[in-house]
């Protein structure tokens, strides 16, 4: 089956009914918007510059990735509830080309997945005339809740991306679901990689309920049948709850806490369950916070809980070490501060590492960033992360500094 085949058994019905809602509109009328549809939308732009340099123990060089990432895009007028999104990506590398992008083959230097490309980024129709409903039909960018098991790795300079079908429905008040189904994801890697793509067949359901005072409730199953990839094919449920509380006088409360279930699924020839927990709690005052936080992967020695769809880089530290969970498992155990300084963002955070099973110890971490946002659309950064192993870990000491710029442009 093909991934138009896929995706099409999930929306004939919905699509159908739309091209018999738009046929008894008449034909001057539908010329006429459908035109000023086409012209009256909104272009968009962002740039990003970075520059990244990775010391990794083991590697002979350190790593210099100097990229440029521009992504442009059109969307269109709304025209009888439908609306066009398209926008494409070129990631480009400024001087010499001093880093592993995964397909160049300099493995004399440490990984930097920010290979040179231009592609399609985003290409999806949408269709909001049900009431308190949004479809999306195409390659497009899904992110749900804090991204730990889906999302679009925004971090790297080429985004993930999904073909896929997304319905987003808040008829009932304080109540939001989400359904999506997934074809094919295009990875960071890009189009030229044999890793580009992960094929699959996968369902995801997302319910959140904002009706309490003090947080988000949120249950989830993520059904995910890899093709190529069978030994991710898991099913994940959840429960996710978060929120902040004030205190007055500019002191918050900031807490949250997750419990979830994976399982093999389908195609998968492993046959485990493992749990996965997480705990933040913590306070904050005018532009200052502190949390403390305690994140479980388990592990049973063979198999563990493993989010390959997730926005990595946002967790267990950022270094990307732990990219994969090991057989072992993950315990990281983390605090982190922040504070809003004269227009600058600062976040510090320390973790410490240790196996599920057996405790053995993986390392520590710190990391650190600085932003400052001028003018609502330029944005400057530095971002460093520090991981140092354990010495009887099967891990090796890296050093990251990222030093990056970022423009948008848009003409609404």
């Amino acid at each position: 089956m093909t991934i138009v085949q896929a995706i099409g058994k999930r929306i004939g019905v919905v699509a159908a009914a739309g091209v018999l809602l738009v046929g008894h509109v008449p034909v001057c009328m539908a010329g006429d918007a459908l035109w000023g549809a086409i012209t009256g939308g909104n272009f968009a732009a962002n740039l990003r510059y970075r520059l990244e340099n990775v010391d990794q123990a083991g590697v002979p060089q350190d790593a210099n990735a100097s990229t440029l990432r521009t992504r442009f895009g059109y969307t269109t007028g709304m025209y009888y509830g439908l609306n066009l999104l398209v926008q494409g990506v070129n990631v480009a590398v400024v001087g010499p080309q001093d880093y592993n992008d995964t397909i160049n083959g300099k493995t004399r230097f440490p990984v930097v997945a920010d290979p040179p490309l231009t592609d399609m980024n985003q290409v999806y129709l949408q269709y909001s005339a049900l009431p308190k409903t949004v479809v999306r039909l195409g390659r497009q960018r899904v992110k749900l809740d804090n991204a730990r098991w889906i999302g679009n790795v925004g971090f790297r300079q080429n985004e993930q991306t999904f073909d896929a079908v997304t319905a987003v429905n808040q008829s009932i008040p304080n109540v939001a679901v989400t359904y999506g189904y997934i074809a094919n994801v295009h990875r960071i890697f890009g189009p030229d990689s044999p890793n580009g793509h992960f094929r699959m067949d996968s369902d995801l359901v997302n319910v959140s309920y904002r009706g309490f005072g003090l947080g988000t409730l949120t249950g989830y199953a993520y059904l995910l049948g890899f093709d190529t990839a069978p030994a991710l094919s898991t099913s994940t449920y959840g429960l996710r709850f978060a929120g902040t509380h004030g205190l007055g006088r500019g002191i918050r409360l900031l807490y949250t806490g997750e419990y979830a279930r994976q399982v093999d699924y389908r195609n998968n020839p492993n046959h485990y369950g493992l749990n996965y927990f997480f705990g933040e709690a913590g306070a904050g005052y005018s532009a200052f916070m502190l949390k403390l936080g305690y994140e479980v992967l388990e592990g049973n020695g063979t198999q563990s809980v493993q989010t390959p769809l997730a926005t990595l880089h946002a967790f267990d530290g950022w270094a990307d070490v732990f990219l994969t969970t090991p057989p072992n498992g993950l315990d990281d155990r983390y605090i982190t501060g922040g504070a809003g300084l004269m227009g600058v963002d600062l976040l510090l955070t320390y973790h410490d590492f240790t196996a599920n099973k057996g405790s053995a110890g993986y390392g520590t971490e710190w990391d650190f960033q600085a932003k400052k946002t001028f003018a609502k659309r330029y944005t400057v950064g530095l971002t460093y992360a520090n991981f140092n192993a354990d010495s009887n870990a099967p891990f090796r000491d890296v050093r990251k500094l990222w030093l990056w710029g970022q423009m948008r442009f848009s003409t609404l």
